[in-house]
Order: structure tokens, then sequence, then C-alpha cells
């Protein structure tokens, strides 16, 4: 028979893997939430499916996570951060996401996550027909949204940095 202690290990005891530091746009998720929509809204297994199982599966201790620029995008769109609605010169990016497990064996890539764009989720409020009171809001839709303005040296530290 077994005895087993009442003291716990601690984690670095075990052979748990360290959570991957890289930033990440993760924006249209966080816009999801801002606006108080829950999981059961929306198709959570498509939903970031490549960057979740990609950072479920990766260990840096197995080498580092390589981000590899395929393609960028100059464009004039509208900044609906401010009340004028102006068009201004934004650009995003595509990039793929290289890396190993905890074996050190590469692990399927993400391919075409994209920087620099999300989709920005729009709600309206709903109203009671018969009292016109306030029942909730309901998502309307979404709108593509861009957060890095353009420069030549905005361009020039994305392909210094990630190995165009």
């Amino acid at each position: 028979m077994t005895i087993i202690s009442d003291i716990k290990p601690s984690s670095s005891e075990g052979k748990t893997r360290p959570k991957p530091n890289m930033e990440w746009n993760n924006r249209t998720y966080e816009s999801y939430i801002e606006n108080g929509f829950t999981f059961d809204e929306f198709d959570r297994p498509s939903f970031n499916r490549q960057e979740m199982n990609f950072l479920s599966e990766v260990d840096e201790r197995q080498g580092a996570i390589v981000r590899q620029v395929t393609r960028i995008v100059r464009l004039k769109a509208i900044d609906w951060s401010t009340q004028k609605r102006e068009r201004k010169e934004y650009l995003y990016y595509f990039e793929n996401w290289y890396g190993k497990n905890w074996l050190g064996l590469k692990i399927a890539p993400v391919t075409d996550h994209i920087e620099g764009m999300f989709y920005e989720q729009l709600k309206e409020l709903k109203l009671d027909a018969r009292t016109g009171e306030a029942i909730h809001y309901a998502r309307s839709g979404q709108r593509e949204s861009y957060y890095i303005p353009f420069s030549k040296k905005t361009v020039d530290q994305i392909v210094c940095q990630l190995d165009i």
C-alpha cells in the first residue's frame, strides 16, 4: 500500500513548459470580450485556432519561435477612433510562425497570421417594444480596424525585427 503525502510539489519540480513569451495580434478576440460577448455567442473552435494550437505546443526551451514576414500591405482606411472619420495610411502584414515542441520536433506552423488589422465587433442596444426600456446589447456586425500607422521607419523596423 502506498502512503501519499499531503504536501504538494511545486510547479518547478514537475516538467512544466513555460508559456511562450511573445506578443501577437489577438485584438478580434479582445473586441468580443470588451463588448460583453461570451464564447457561446461565436464560433470558438475556429477562432484563432492555428495560433492557439501552436502556442499550446511550442516550447521555447527547444529554440526560439521564428516569425517570418511574408507580405506587407499599405493602404488608406478610415480611422474609426476619431470623430472626423479621417482616412489615414496604415499598414498590416502577414507572418508565419515556426517552432519546436518539448521533444525538439518541428510543430505545425501558423500560416498567414495578420498583424496590424483586426475585426472590431459592433453592438447595438435592443429596446422593449412595449415599454421602451433597454433590454440588452446585440452584436450588429464587425468592421476592419487598423492600428499600425504607415511610416518608412515602421516598415524598416518590421523588416529588421522579423527577418523578411
